[in-house]
């Protein structure tokens, strides 16, 4: 499946997301934080796991998660939620040092797993937006 294709099937998902690969911020945090990463990240695709230090962004954690993506030996994305702030556990309930398989819905975190995945495709950053699903 090519890129645009998978990006088009996330875009199609229930409910939609909106895939902005133009990165276009209207959240002074949300800049904020796509500022801090930009910096990090010092001309690489990614910054290095470690140099991303949460004492650095105080105002930004309570609306970010650190995830780590694994490649599993069956190929498969497993997730694991090194930190996540208090707006998102607001909404899925604890998710920090947690696998996100073991914490969301099935259906959830697959779309979770799906936007890794586009993530690792890409080889850069993009931003969704669109309405959240989920009970917990």
């Amino acid at each position: 499946m090519s890129l645009e294709d998978k990006i088009r099937k996330l875009a199609a998902s229930d409910p939609p997301m909106n895939v902005d690969m133009a990165l276009h911020f209207d959240s002074p945090t949300l800049g904020a934080a796509f500022d801090y990463w930009t910096a990090k990240c010092a001309g690489r695709l990614w910054p290095d796991r470690k140099e991303i230090d949460p004492v650095d962004i105080p105002k930004l954690l309570p609306h970010l998660a650190l995830i780590d993506v694994r490649r599993e030996e069956d190929g498969e994305l497993a997730l694991f939620s090194r930190l996540a702030g208090l707006e998102l556990e607001s909404v899925f309930g604890s998710l920090r040092q947690r696998n996100i398989a073991d914490v969301l819905a099935p259906d959830t975190a697959a779309r979770w797993g799906a936007v890794a995945a586009l993530s690792l495709d890409c080889g850069r950053p993009f931003r969704l937006h669109g309405l959240i699903q989920h009970a917990h």
